[in-house]
């Protein structure tokens, strides 16, 4: 969001603030597809993000950093994609090891590698990534510091919108955004309205961190993973998936099955 062309296309093109379920479900179905699915899936679905992005282009609404207001966006810019892929595989590897603990470098090497075919999927050329784990860190950090994020009105009511959407999901919705405050870097912090982090507020993170780590240590395997990942991993091992993988699934992606 803090991305001036993500946040303009999502305000223009997206279903968002009128259907945020059902585009969390088909974001998470085309994304999973991508890492879980059979091979005619990864094509499938890969192509049908790449249509999706090429109908998302516009006119910026406001002036935010180096955007400048009436200047053109596409989604398919490498740049803005390269960005997007940024946030999700580094702030997915940063939570996943505060709760299991810290990868080692190869390891991290090892993620980033295989990162790149979701990369190539997603329409960024490998000469586009950075050569290893460390320099894509680095590229990111060198990102969040630059006027390249800005976030300006429609990025903010985007926000807003998302930890206010449903009155039943308040509570959890107003913890998390003591979670996603914790996690911003300081520079999109206050911009994006979020608190501060005072010794209270750190407070509670760590408490939700150690309580998630006891859990997660105590639940039951469809509760730790993502049931395209158990679907998955089942299908490697010749079986079907179960019930309560059938019954995630369709509560997570709409269906029943990742790959039917």
């Amino acid at each position: 969001m803090a991305h001036p062309w993500v946040s303009q296309a999502i305000d223009q093109h997206s279903q968002t603030q009128t259907d945020p379920m059902g585009r969390l479900q088909r974001t998470f179905l085309n994304v999973h597809s991508m890492v879980f699915g059979n091979l005619d899936q990864v094509l499938d679905s890969a192509v049908r993000v790449h249509n999706i992005h090429a109908k998302i282009t516009g006119q910026i609404s406001e002036s935010t950093g180096r955007t400048q207001k009436q200047s053109q966006y596409f989604a398919n810019q490498v740049e803005a994609l390269l960005w997007v892929h940024a946030t999700l595989w580094i702030v997915a590897l940063r939570v996943h090891e505060m709760f299991y603990g810290a990868l080692s470098q190869a390891e991290r090497e090892q993620y980033y590698e295989e990162s790149k075919l979701f990369a190539f999927l997603f329409g960024i050329p490998e000469q586009a990534m950075p050569e290893n784990w460390d320099a894509y860190v680095a590229w990111f950090n060198e990102v969040v510091t630059s006027d390249l994020l800005a976030v300006g009105t429609v990025g903010r009511e985007l926000v807003d919108y998302l930890f206010s959407m449903r009155p039943w999901l308040m509570p959890f919705l107003n913890r998390h955004r003591i979670h996603t405050a914790v996690l911003l870097p300081d520079s999109l912090r206050r911009p994006f309205g979020m608190p501060e982090v005072t010794p209270e507020v750190q407070k509670k993170f760590d408490m939700d961190v150690r309580l998630i780590r006891t859990a997660m240590k105590c639940v039951p395997v469809h509760l730790r993973w993502i049931p395209s990942q158990i679907e998955a991993r089942r299908r490697i091992q010749g079986k079907k998936a179960d019930l309560i993988t059938r019954l995630t699934n369709k509560i997570v992606y709409g269906r029943p099955l990742l790959v039917s």
